[in-house]
């Protein structure tokens, strides 16, 4: 694995806390690129494209066509998609059936409950760096990477009242 494709959307994971608001705000920047660099310090390229900066709940099927067009542009086999945690299973299951040939592509959605910047302690970090690991091991396919497991898309709900992600 030389090289990964990170398509960055916003989220939780891309936002930081504001006092001011009571809430995560999606940030306007990519801060999980930058922590990638700075502290997993991985020895292989990442390819960075930023689709969009918003809460999932604003993510619509016009931003999945986006997704889906620079997983097909690109030549990366490897890609981890950063993405609010409300709304990525329906991304997962939009990449799913208009992917039908991913030929030897891994993709890996992730996201987080907590903000990377701002927030300590945040499932942000682990999320991260078992995305990457996951990359490693999985098998060609589509794949939500949440609460230490890779979940299926069609095989996953988000629980919110528990705060976690399971297989169903």
């Amino acid at each position: 694995m030389n090289e990964i494709l990170l398509l960055i959307t916003g989220g939780t994971i891309g936002s930081e806390w504001s006092p001011s608001e009571d809430t995560a705000v999606v940030m306007a920047m990519d801060s999980v690129s930058e922590y990638i660099r700075n502290f997993i310090r991985p020895d292989f390229n990442i390819r960075q494209n930023i689709i969009t900066m918003k809460d999932s709940r604003a993510i619509t099927d016009d931003t999945r066509r986006d997704i889906l067009a620079a997983i097909n542009q690109s030549d990366c086999k490897n890609i981890v998609i950063t993405h609010g945690t409300y709304t990525m299973v329906d991304t997962a299951r939009f990449l799913q059936d208009n992917l039908p040939n991913i030929g030897d592509k891994k993709i890996i959605l992730i996201g987080s409950f907590y903000p990377l910047k701002g927030y300590s302690p945040s499932d942000a970090p682990f999320n991260i760096g078992f995305a990457f690991g996951a990359l490693l091991g999985a098998k060609p396919g589509i794949y939500i990477a949440m609460n230490s497991q890779l979940f299926k898309p069609s095989r996953v709900h988000k629980d919110i009242k528990n705060a976690m992600f399971k297989a169903v």
